[in-house]
């Protein structure tokens, strides 16, 4: 049986001093996983097929992150604030 992961986001995005800016296009063109297997649907959520990390290609620096996110019983989730490596980001 294939698990679903739901990330369900009301405000997914970074603030940089005056501004926010999205963490996450909806074409996820910036962002990059070793499967494509993220989309966001029509009611704005960011969800996965399979148990594979996504990660935005942008850096940021003194910033404030604000999401709002809900998993699925069978489902796996968390943020990863820092990682110069993605192939071994576990500390």
């Amino acid at each position: 049986m294939m698990k679903r992961i739901l990330i369900s986001i009301a405000a997914l995005g970074v603030c940089l001093g005056a501004g926010a800016k999205e963490l996450f296009k909806k074409d996820l063109s910036n962002a990059h996983c070793k499967e494509p297997v993220w989309s966001f649907n029509d009611k704005g959520e960011l969800s996965s097929t399979k148990d594979v990390i996504l990660w935005t290609n942008d850096e940021y620096e003194n910033f404030e992150l604000t999401l709002e996110f809900k998993v699925t019983k069978e489902g796996n989730g968390g943020i990863i604030v820092y990682s110069k490596n993605n192939d071994d980001w576990i500390p």
